[in-house]
């Protein structure tokens, strides 16, 4: 099933395989700004960015179960659910966040200076992150611990929306697309960015990260994507089947980034104890050597970017 909306659309429930609409949420009167699942799949909410119409939480048959909604409820901006379906994140306002325990109905606001775009929960639902116009990402903790977000900048972004997402092992990276038409890449730990990609030539509105899995006998196996993309223009991507080399494609790889192993991966070493390039920043384990079989599955499964074995525990 898929859901859709917009900021002229009513909410819609289809059916991917027919294309069929199955049913519409709502009266035409109620424009809806964002909708999401709930990890069940049997319940939905949407909100709407008029004032007063708040957030509904529906069935799949169409049935409302709960709605928030009255003279003191602000317009939403964007939403989401966490992946254990107990809390209710929305964007209120431009500049606040509420976190709403949907069982409890306990509820925790956030405010921000600046306005907010989008919204985004980690894989886990500890995490939140935002982007805000002023050029900055904040990532808070859902359950309230943290008195001040940890930020991330570098990218670019004034007046569009743009949407960042989590990715890698335990969310332990953040991906952004930026009005300067690039995609950055944030360890969580660290308010710089990583890596910098080319993204389109226009600006890039939205990232997705993807686990990759090992998919039919015939193709390669994912390691791990990113897919991004721009308002007018379509995301696709093509499974690598062997079919793609017979037309005259042409797949290439490198072991140490193409340096050679002898004679230039010691410079490399010593750029490294020099300080003079980066290495840290991008090993995601630290393991022992006995635990070597787990370290290839990590990296089977793209959960690890580089991985650091001790020879002594």
């Amino acid at each position: 099933m898929l859901l859709t909306c917009g900021n002229v659309e009513v909410l819609k429930l289809w059916d991917v395989e027919t294309g069929t609409c199955k049913y519409t949420f709502g009266n035409p009167g109620f424009t809806v700004s964002s909708c999401a699942w709930f990890p069940d799949s049997n319940r939905l909410v949407c909100g709407s960015s008029d004032a007063e119409k708040g957030i509904y939480m529906w069935d799949c048959e169409g049935n409302e179960i709960k709605a928030w909604r009255g003279t003191r409820m602000p317009k939403v901006l964007d939403l989401a659910v966490t992946p254990d379906g107990e809390n209710l994140i929305s964007v209120l306002c431009d500049k606040e966040i509420r976190i709403l325990n949907v069982t409890t109905n306990a509820e925790r606001v956030i405010s921000e200076e600046h306005p907010i775009t989008s919204l985004s929960v980690s894989v886990d639902g500890k995490f939140l992150v935002v982007n805000l116009n002023s050029q900055e990402i904040h990532m808070w903790d859902v359950a309230g611990k943290w008195e001040k977000p940890l930020k991330y900048n570098g990218h670019k972004q004034h007046k569009y929306v743009i949407r960042s997402c989590f990715g890698g092992l335990n969310s332990m990276f953040i991906a952004s697309g930026s009005e300067n038409s690039q995609v950055y890449i944030w360890n969580r730990k660290s308010p710089d960015p990583i890596e910098v990609l080319s993204g389109h030539s226009m600006m890039v509105n939205c990232v997705s990260e993807q686990f990759g899995t090992q998919q039919k006998q015939n193709q390669v196996p994912q390691l791990g994507s990113l897919a991004f993309g721009t308002v007018g223009i379509a995301v696709k991507r093509y499974p690598p089947g062997p079919f793609y080399l017979v037309t005259g494609r042409v797949w290439k790889g490198t072991a140490f980034g193409g340096f050679k192993s002898r004679s230039q991966v010691p410079w490399l070493v010593e750029k490294y104890m020099k300080k003079e390039i980066k290495i840290d920043e991008y090993i995601t384990h630290n393991l022992t050597l006995p635990e070597i079989n787990k370290a290839f599955e990590l990296m089977r499964q793209g959960s690890c970017l580089r991985c650091v074995l001790k020879m002594r525990a």
